[in-house]
């Protein structure tokens, strides 16, 4: 998920030998997700330009699976979209409207990523050096017809100083994993702070669990971890409370580390 993005932090490699443009100071993309449904089946973005000259957008929709804890897009028109290209002014804001094609929500949640991607101008053959253009994926979700709260189940799998867990999400809804920590057991567990190791995505590099899918965390421990006295916190955007047993309205989740899982 995007948030206020800059182009030190969110620029993309273009592949060619461009040079970046003057204007990129920060392209922001609000909301940051997208949900339709059949009785929501529109919705907008706004594209905020916070440069010194028009940002020309290419916007684009790919449909998002996961398979053996990678993501995988493939280029949908499920979504409707206008404009496909649009000039985001100086100082100023454009809107892009979504609207389904047609398609009738299912029993489980089907996932997007809306793209945005900044057009570079011409440039002269002879100029050389490396060329940058921002790139922005958002979220957008086909809400199920009949919405099932996600649910996460957790396998711990221990290993020589690592303590692996893998996550899967059997639900028929999405469930983001905000990130894995690990405390000493008597951490304050209203206000927990002092984390001994943490991950903020899985081995792969993801942090969604799309439904029906596993992902695998890995968290080094240290010697002290050897007695089983720490604690997990696995933190969620789900705050139903509803996605795992012990599941917290602030989508924590705490989970013992076992002695045989800190070999």
């Amino acid at each position: 998920m995007i948030r206020t993005a800059t182009k030190a932090a969110l620029c993309l490699a273009a592949g060619g030998l461009m040079s970046v443009p003057a204007f990129a100071t920060g392209l922001r993309v609000t909301p940051l997700r997208l949900d339709l449904s059949g009785a929501q089946n529109s919705a907008q973005m706004e594209l905020t330009n916070f440069g010194s000259g028009a940002v020309p957008v290419q916007v684009s929709v790919a449909s998002w699976s996961q398979t053996d804890g990678r993501d995988a897009y493939v280029p949908s028109k499920d979504i409707f979209f206008a404009p496909p290209i649009v000039s985001v002014p100086a100082g100023g804001k454009a809107i892009v409207r979504f609207r389904l094609r047609g398609t009738t929500p299912t029993d489980t949640e089907r996932a997007y990523r809306v793209y945005f991607q900044e057009v570079a101008p011409p440039q002269p053959k002879d100029r050389g050096g490396m060329s940058f253009r921002l790139r922005l994926g958002v979220p957008l979700f086909i809400v199920p017809a009949r919405r099932v709260a996600p649910r996460l189940d957790v396998t711990d799998s221990p290993g020589d100083g690592v303590l692996a867990l893998d996550l899967s999400n059997p639900g028929t809804a999405h469930l983001k994993i905000h990130g894995v920590e690990l405390y000493p057991r008597d951490v304050d567990r209203e206000r927990p702070s002092g984390a001994i190791a943490m991950a903020t995505h899985s081995e792969l590099g993801a942090n969604y669990l799309l439904p029906g899918t596993r992902h695998r965390w890995s968290l080094k421990l240290p010697p002290s971890a050897k007695t089983g006295s720490h604690v997990l916190l696995i933190r969620t955007d789900d705050y139903s409370g509803k996605a795992a047993a012990g599941m917290t309205p602030a989508g924590w989740l705490w989970r013992p580390v076992p002695a045989k899982s800190a070999r």
